[in-house]
């Protein structure tokens, strides 16, 4: 890494938006002839090597880290160790996933969820903010979800990691105000995944994760605070809030957000 190189961070990079985001970042650097060096984190080792690759062919340094961030003590070790070469900005974005049958959730599935999408991007920036607070300078970028304004019945336990990654990350923002480190929460919609592929919901106005990820950027630099989108699909989950709670779950179950009550239709899918 030259002295020069901005240095970023990207968790759950093998695939999805995590993917797009290092692949693009690694466009768009290349593209204003900014060396960059691109820190990637994710537990599936082939599909993070061949992101990597992917990265290099633009010109970008690429150091990558097989971590499962359900292990915290792992996740720790593996910030701090990324931390030796300051970061300017973390795209904290791994997440995980499932659905309740029949109005419960199994608890080792809300443990695996609330661990990966709260509890570990929440010890992804404690690592990441003493060498950002001395030298008063870097960017944490939360990735949560729409689903944090208003949760429904398919998915509990995501709903509640996201709400938890958006309230950290506005507490956090205003925590870390004084010390030169800005922080951004993303809000996106429905975005093309595997993880979306198992919504049995419906999923209006879903896009690209190459899509999102050119989104997210833009705004980034337009050091943006709060990022969202679609604007229909946030209006109507700010909409659904302001309802009264048997008219919005109404809308909910018609939109099949409700509990799955046939799993076998759901695993058909």
């Amino acid at each position: 890494m030259t002295d020069h190189s901005l240095h970023i961070l990207v968790t759950g990079a093998s695939r999805g938006l995590g993917a797009s985001l290092a692949k693009h970042c690694a466009q768009h650097y290349a593209n204003n002839q900014q060396p960059v060096l691109l820190s990637l984190v994710a537990r599936n080792e082939s599909a993070l090597a061949d992101c990597a690759r992917q990265c290099q062919h633009y010109g970008a340094e690429v150091n990558y880290y097989i971590a499962d961030l359900q292990n915290i003590d792992i996740t720790m070790t593996t910030i701090k160790t990324i931390a030796r070469q300051p970061v300017d900005i973390a795209f904290i974005n791994a997440a995980a996933s499932g659905y309740s049958t029949h109005g419960e959730e199994p608890w080792t599935q809300q443990q695996t969820i609330i661990q990966t999408n709260l509890i570990a991007a929440m010890a992804c920036a404690t690592g990441l903010i003493p060498s950002m607070k001395q030298r008063q300078q870097g960017k944490l970028v939360f990735i949560s979800s729409i689903a944090a304004y208003r949760g429904f019945g398919l998915n509990p336990s995501y709903n509640a990691s996201k709400a938890g990654i958006k309230c950290y990350a506005d507490s956090m923002r205003h925590a870390l105000a004084g010390y030169g480190i800005s922080v951004c929460t993303v809000m996106p919609g429905f975005i093309s995944s595997d993880m979306s592929a198992g919504f049995t919901g419906a999923k209006p106005l879903i896009i690209t994760s190459d899509k999102a990820a050119m989104i997210i950027l833009e705004k980034i630099n337009r050091q943006l605070s709060l990022i969202q989108f679609p604007w229909a699909l946030i209006a109507g989950q700010k909409l659904l809030s302001l309802l009264p709670s048997t008219w919005a779950d109404k809308i909910l179950t018609w939109l099949s957000y409700g509990t799955v009550t046939d799993p076998s239709k759901f695993d058909s899918q």
